[in-house]
Order: structure tokens, then sequence, then C-alpha cells
């Protein structure tokens, strides 16, 4: 059994597991007393998770491609997030994720991935690409949030209509589908995915001269 995030299996436990769930209060202060304090709610549940980036046999560009770039682009949106015994399993904000590479471990990235869950998750209607730019050819993923739930998907690359794989969002309206650049001419493309109802997303991509 393994950590996943966001559908991206982490290559070694984290060494740090640290929970947090706070309250929102107000407090008033009691002249000669302890202050008044009136309990609102609670606020978000937060989970962190530190600990190393690392694959034995795995050098630094596959480590950047595999785990670094795909949890950067998923930050700030809804994702699944699973441990071997179930205790923290459930949906999250991916909050922030922070790395960094020490000389005492050349071959890995330190990590630490903060989650944040509530009751209810809504992240901004948006799309994210994988690569913005590259030739006729180039496999591009799009990380899309916030559009129609089980709706199938539609896309266009500069006004062109491009095939999507996994073209279709979840029960959430969220998606990754993804598609490969067709032959068309070079310069900044405008991509746009439309889902069954019409709302659009839209993001930039550069086709470069192969």
């Amino acid at each position: 059994m393994s950590f996943v995030v966001g559908g991206i299996t982490l290559p070694l436990s984290p060494d740090r597991i640290v929970e947090d769930n706070p309250a929102e209060y107000k407090s008033s202060a009691m002249p000669g007393k302890l202050p008044l304090i009136v309990s609102v709610g609670k606020k978000e549940r937060k989970i962190t998770l530190e600990g190393y980036l690392y694959s034995m046999g795995s050098s630094i560009a596959t480590l950047l491609s595999s785990y670094i770039q795909p949890l950067r682009l998923q930050v700030y949106r809804v994702v699944a997030f699973s441990d071997p015994d179930g205790v923290y399993t459930g949906e999250y904000i991916l909050e922030d994720f922070y790395h960094e590479r020490t000389k005492d471990y050349p071959l890995a990235f330190r990590f630490r991935i903060l989650l944040s869950q509530g009751s209810v998750m809504m992240p901004l209607l948006g799309m994210v690409l994988d690569k913005t730019y590259g030739p006729i050819g180039t496999v591009v993923t799009a990380y899309v949030t916030a559009l129609t739930p089980s709706s199938a998907l539609t896309a266009t690359i500069g006004g062109d209509a491009v095939s999507l794989t996994g073209g279709a969002t979840n029960t959430k309206g969220n998606a990754q589908p993804y598609f490969t650049v067709p032959t068309i001419t070079t310069g900044e493309k405008i991509v746009r995915i439309v889902d069954g109802s019409g709302k659009p997303v839209t993001a930039t991509f550069r086709v470069d001269a192969t």
C-alpha cells in the first residue's frame, strides 16, 4: 500500500504526518479575568506530509517530470488523497507543495505537502496545461476544474478541433484529458475546452517549429 496524492503515488512513505484541527473563535477581554471566548465552529482540517521524493535509479529529470511537475500543477485543486491505513483518506484542496534539493541527498527532493479539507470545497473554474510550448506532435495534458460534472469535453487549439483522451469530467467537474498538437501553423494558440453545457476554459500554448 502507498500514499497517493491526486493520482500520483509517492515513491516513499512520508517520514512525518501532522494533522491539525483548529477551531474558529472570537475572544473578548474581561477586566481582571480570563477572556470571554465564543466558539464559532471548526476551521479547515489540515494534513501536512513531509518526506523525500526519491526512487532508486531515477535521475533528477525523472523526479521532476514524474512527481514535482504533476504535483505543482495540482496546487489549489481538489485532489483525492489516500494512505495505507485509511486514516486520512478523502478529498482535499492541495493548498501548498514545497520542495527543495540539499547537498546531503543530491538525487532526491525534500518535500512538504499541505492538504486542507472542508465540508464543501469549490475551486475556481480554470485550466492549466502541463506544457505551454512545443512542436507539432507534442502530447499535452490539461488539468481542468469546476466544469459540469460527468460531462463530455471537446477541445480546439487555435480554432482547430483536437481529439481528447480522457475527455470527460468526473462527478466533481474535474478532468485531466490529454491531446496531441496537430499539424497547424506556429505561434501562440488558444487551447479551448468546452463541456456539454457549453461552459469553456482556456489556456495558451505556443506551437514551435520542428
